[in-house]
């Protein structure tokens, strides 16, 4: 006959208890009852334990331990096991694993036994204990990383199963900077969840970040097992004993079927929780600023970031209606309110700060806290809340920021306080090394994530504002000894050199003989992907070079103004050539002050602002009095073109006519050559088309015994219009479909653009609407790879007409749409004025349904003259 699961368990506790030279009873009751979980019940002595005729029974094969003894029974297989190793017997312990299963088989044969019955004894309902503290106030967002989590923490669900049939972590980790809400997070969740823990959810701040004040495992193991229930003269005496009998607990609880969550805050390093992490179906969350590895390097994380600034403003919103629902001056001043938590950099702390402060002055409007955060320099002094938080944590965002600052290294806390002094949003690990003076900083940079004090993604690093605040006060105090000076330097230093070899790879105009090509970049591509990813930080680079004198804040405009251009980033070209403007004016190098105001002026042509042009040009022309012709010729070239834009025709042809005869008078043949072409531009402006004819006839003939094929170029795009305004539409058609064929032969994107966009035009002129759809098409799909949108709305505009005209209303009506969304990213009031009445029509002609019918008078093209060339 088979032996029973219940015979077998008999047989193996017999066996350790004789191996173990047969303890008494009274020693095995007391020590169950030490070490074991006391569950507290209904009946008049008000506990539940396990007494010497219970032990007895089970010793003697009368009776299957119950799930109410089960920590009972694993103290005594434990201490048998123990006892008869320790006399040297040739006892094996029996893996804990095969005494579980042996447990659960046995009772299932017995409640097999009763039918499926239950015993006649009922054990006593056991409350779960619940020692979360309640989530702050107001909480808000995080809905995806909630759900996450939540899904995480289910204890019913089916859990993915890994290798061996091992499953999946019990432990979900939150990490994030100090101040960023993982308490908040973790304690929501936790509230959220805790319905499907029947053991309860037990809470623990392990102060892992507080000098001399963190908590130890083996006293966080002794709080929880007196919230479950054991006495304290019952709890083992060292820590170790606790964590062990805190793990007996859970493996109970476990055996009961009665999942229990954990909650772990404030944790440092896994050392500190590696004897309280739980296993399935328990969970745990645990909260720290470090990425933890160890024992929680499988465990589930989620990264909590700063909240998006919608979410930040409802925190303010419902911290202060919570507290005072007539507190309406979130959403009545919500402008200041979005300021607001601009400056707090959507840091939880920082906004709760904010709404203790508003809390207390009832009457305060946002617009005047919104004044003291304004400052920079005393912003981490006004975040700062005279209390302490519902954990006795203080509410200053300087203090939380302090208590990571302190752990750090002092090669850390150096790289820390010199990486604030970067300009720009964010450093590359190459050019961190230049700042830090490193061959190497990455283990540093990684260190510094680690700690949530830096952000990384892959070779880019960066801080969150009111981090860098903190860690440039700490940088200012500790200036001389971190050799601030000499490291900013080296950075300036380094962005302008490698600015240089960046611009070496550019084809920028295929008349200009390239420079020698620097080895620091692979290929032109390389080359461009690392002015696109360094742009915004050589903008901030121009205005700290300007500020410290550095030749940086000179030079750059001279290396970057031919990329800003081409790449359209109008506004950064206006601002780094206003700044070697400065610093040329500050130096006196009136030289150089005339070629930056040259730039200048370009730069502002490009961007619209043509008076502003006129006087930075004047200006350019008035250092050359006296002085060096040719330069003055350049300069009233450039200025003439600005002139010719704000309509000042006649100065605009008084300028080119001096400038033409300069270059004369000093052989510069392509110079003149490009004056008389501009020429022609302003004499076709005024109506003078056959003077403007001969101008561009002479200019062509100059460009081509140069082999100036970009001077072609603009001559052929001169002469369509030229031709289209004399009525010469096929002779203007023909110009322009040559000149396409330069451009492709160049490979002239921007003249590529303009060509298709003119011909769209004399396509239309000639009724050829379909051709002429295509060609604006194209034209648009330029400029946008181009990332013009000024030009793009034009051609986009020119578009939607012609769509209109051949009775295909709704595409018309798409692209019109995007024409004005176009014209307001370009900051083109005017064109969107335009476009809005061109789309007022078309809906107007899609009602009426007169598809069929011409409409072209009833309309205008959107035609934006060319490019105007500048020379600098």
């Amino acid at each position: 006959m088979a032996t029973t699961a219940s015979e077998r368990l008999w047989k193996q506790l017999r066996h350790a208890y004789d191996e173990a030279d047969t303890p008494t009873l009274s020693q095995l009751t007391a020590l169950a009852n030490q070490l074991g979980l006391r569950k507290r019940g209904t009946g008049r002595s008000g506990q539940y334990a396990a007494g010497a005729s219970t032990i007895h029974d089970w010793l003697n094969a009368k009776s299957v331990p119950a799930p109410a003894y089960t920590t009972h029974f694993r103290a005594v297989v434990q201490f048998l096991e123990a006892r008869a190793r320790h006399r040297g017997s040739e006892y094996r312990p029996v893996p804990p694993g095969l005494w579980d299963d042996l447990l659960l088989r046995a009772r299932a044969e017995r409640d097999a036994a009763r039918g499926g019955r239950p015993a006649t004894r009922r054990e006593p309902e056991i409350p779960a204990p619940v020692t979360l503290t309640a989530p702050p106030i107001g909480f808000t967002g995080r809905e995806a990383d909630l759900r996450e989590t939540l899904g995480w923490l289910d204890p019913h669900l089916d859990l993915a199963q890994v290798n061996n049939e091992r499953r999946a972590p019990a432990v979900s980790m939150v990490t994030g900077m100090g101040g960023v809400g993982k308490t908040g997070f973790a304690l929501h969740a936790a509230h959220r969840a805790k319905k499907w823990f029947p053991a309860g959810a037990l809470f623990a701040d392990l102060r892992g970040y507080v000098p001399g004040q963190q908590a130890e495992a083996g006293a966080v193991a002794g709080r929880f097992l007196r919230a479950l229930g054991v006495k304290e003269k019952d709890l083992p005496p060292t820590d170790d004993g606790k964590c062990d009998a805190w793990q007996m607990a859970l493996q109970g609880l476990a055996l009961d079927g009665r999942p229990l969550l954990v909650v772990l805050d404030n944790v440092r390093t896994s050392g500190q929780v590696s004897h309280l992490l739980p296993s399935p179906p328990h969970r745990a969350i645990v909260t720290t600023r470090h990425r933890l590895s160890g024992p929680l390097a499988s465990a589930r994380r989620v990264d909590l970031g700063p909240l998006p600034m919608d979410d930040a403003v409802g925190l303010l919103e419902r911290v202060l209606h919570e507290e005072d629902p007539d507190n309406t001056r979130v959403v009545d001043q919500s402008d200041d309110a979005r300021r607001l938590a601009e400056l707090c950099g959507g840091l939880p702390l920082a906004l709760r700060i904010c709404a203790s402060l508003l809390r207390d002055e009832s009457a305060r409007p946002l617009a005047s806290l919104v004044a003291e955060l304004g400052d920079a320099r005393t912003r981490l002094d006004a975040l700062h809340y005279d209390d302490t938080d519902e954990h006795g944590r203080p509410m200053a965002v300087r203090a939380t920021f302090e208590l990571s600052y302190q752990h750090l290294t002092e090669q850390h806390r150096k790289a820390f306080r010199l990486l604030s002094a970067a300009p720009g949003p964010d450093i590359s690990t190459e050019s961190a090394n230049a700042l830090l003076g490193a061959a190497s900083s990455r283990r540093l940079l990684a260190d510094l994530a680690r700690a949530q004090l830096l952000q990384g993604a892959g070779e880019r690093w960066s801080m969150h504002d009111l981090i860098r605040l903190y860690a440039h006060e700490s940088g200012l105090r500790h200036a001389d000894e971190d050799g601030r000076a000499a490291a900013l330097t080296g950075l300036l230093d380094h962005y302008l050199g490698v600015s240089r070899a960046a611009t070496t790879h550019l084809v920028l105009d295929a008349d200009v003989e390239p420079q020698p090509r620097n080895d620091v970049f692979a290929d032109p591509q390389q080359a461009i992907a690392w002015l696109e990813a360094e742009r915004v930080n050589l903008m901030a680079v121009s205005d700290l070079a300007t500020t410290l004198g550095h030749p940086a804040g000179a030079d750059l405009s001279f290396v970057l103004l031919p990329f800003l251009r081409r790449r359209r980033y109008i506004e950064d070209a206006i601002a780094i050539t206003s700044n070697s403007v400065r610093s040329f004016r500050e130096t006196g190098e009136r030289v150089r002050q005339h070629q930056a105001l040259c730039n200048l002026g370009t730069a502002l042509v490009d961007g619209q602002r043509f008076q502003d042009a006129v006087d930075a040009l004047t200006a350019a022309v008035a250092i050359c009095e006296g002085g060096n012709s040719e330069a003055k010729a350049k300069a009233l070239l450039n200025l003439g073109t600005a002139l010719t834009l704000c309509r000042r025709f006649d100065e605009a042809l008084t300028a080119l006519d001096s400038a033409g005869g300069i270059f004369k008078e000093v052989g510069s043949v392509q110079d003149e050559a490009q004056t008389l072409c501009n020429l022609g531009s302003t004499l076709i402006d005024t109506g003078r088309l056959d003077l403007a004819v001969k101008a561009l006839n002479t200019a062509d003939a100059m460009f081509r015994r140069g082999g100036n094929r970009s001077g072609e170029v603009q001559v052929l795009g001169h002469m369509g219009r030229a031709l289209s305004r004399m009525g010469h539409h096929d002779e203007a058609i023909k110009a322009l479909r040559y000149q396409l064929a330069i451009c492709e032969e160049i490979d002239d994107d921007d003249g590529r653009a303009v060509a298709w966009n003119g011909l769209g035009t004399e396509l239309v002129h000639v009724g050829r609407f379909t051709e002429a759809a295509e060609a604006f098409r194209t034209a648009t799909a330029i400029y946008t790879e181009m990332n013009d949108p000024r030009f793009a709305s034009s051609a986009l505009g020119n578009l939607g007409a012609v769509l209109r005209s051949l009775g295909q209303f709704d595409q018309a009506i798409e692209v019109l749409t995007a024409a004005t969304a176009a014209c307001r990213e370009a900051r083109d009031p005017d064109g969107e004025r335009t476009m809005l009445l061109n789309l007022a029509v078309t809906h107007n002609e899609r009602w009426m349904q007169h598809g069929a019918e011409d409409t072209v008078s009833r309309y205008s093209l959107f035609w934006a003259p060319e490019d105007p060339e500048l020379h600098y």
